[in-house]
């Protein structure tokens, strides 16, 4: 018989196959594991953020500064944040298309094409998350590349937790016994990470998953009836994004 203790293993290395390209196939998954999962979604940024840590270390004496932040975003991206972007420009493009029934809408994010609202909200967003990063590095304050990705993972969880999936396949029924009740052992989890950053880090940092909500949850419930992948990976772009711009109005206001 399975104990607790393997279930929840599985579940974590479940949670590095899901959000990153690192090679778990030989593990042998159950749908039951996706739910238990999100429980360790910090952890994944946590190797993000320390996966950054490491790479501005190693080349910032060496290459300048706007070279450093373009190989931190290559890096991140081929290692796991391709997979939301993809569902970030998928559900803008969704979005702010002129239909209105669910049905297309749906069809639209699942259109492997990319569009002209696709195109232009995914260079935006590139661009201002260089300039974010750049200018608090150029502030030597290292560390924000160290928790943006933990705050974009617990904004994942709080999106899946209070709504339902969109459709009854596809990538988000996968993670359909998600709850509210996850929310508390996520938090704190990522609170742990980051609590010796400082004040201003906490408050961002419990801020914007919220925040990430009524930006990308609200919507996703008006216009589809709940989350879907895309979803899931928008909510993890602009999580990250909008900790990036909260902690930089905090920083220069306090």
């Amino acid at each position: 018989m399975e104990t607790k203790i393997a279930s929840l293993f599985r579940a974590f290395l479940l949670s590095f196959s899901f959000l990153t390209r690192i090679p778990l196939s030989f593990v042998s998954f159950k749908d039951e594991d996706f739910g238990n999962a999100s429980l360790f979604f910090p952890v994944v940024g946590l190797f993000l953020g320390l996966l950054n840590l490491l790479i501005y270390f190693l080349l910032s004496p060496f290459f300048s500064l706007n070279i450093v932040v373009l190989i931190i975003l290559f890096i991140q991206y081929m290692m796991a944040n391709l997979f939301h972007f993809d569902g970030f420009l998928d559900f803008f493009e969704a979005l702010f298309s002129q239909r209105r029934e669910r049905d297309e809408l749906i069809r639209i994010m699942k259109d492997p094409r990319i569009g002209s609202i696709a195109l232009f909200f995914g260079v935006f967003y590139l661009l201002a998350k260089f300039f974010f990063i750049k200018d608090m590095l150029s502030q030597l304050y290292v560390s924000i590349i160290y928790v943006y990705p933990i705050v974009g993972r617990i904004s994942q969880v709080v999106v899946m937790s209070f709504l339902k999936p969109a459709e009854n396949k596809g990538l988000g029924v996968l993670f359909r016994d998600i709850s509210p009740k996850y929310l508390p052992f996520v938090f704190f989890l990522g609170l742990s990470l980051v609590f010796f950053e400082g004040e201003k880090v906490v408050f961002s940092f419990l801020f914007v998953p919220f925040m990430t909500f009524l930006l990308v949850g609200i919507p996703a419930y008006k216009k589809l009836g709940g989350f879907t992948g895309d979803v899931i990976g928008a909510s993890n772009e602009i999580g990250e994004l909008l900790f990036l711009c909260c902690f930089q109005i905090i920083f220069h206001m306090v």
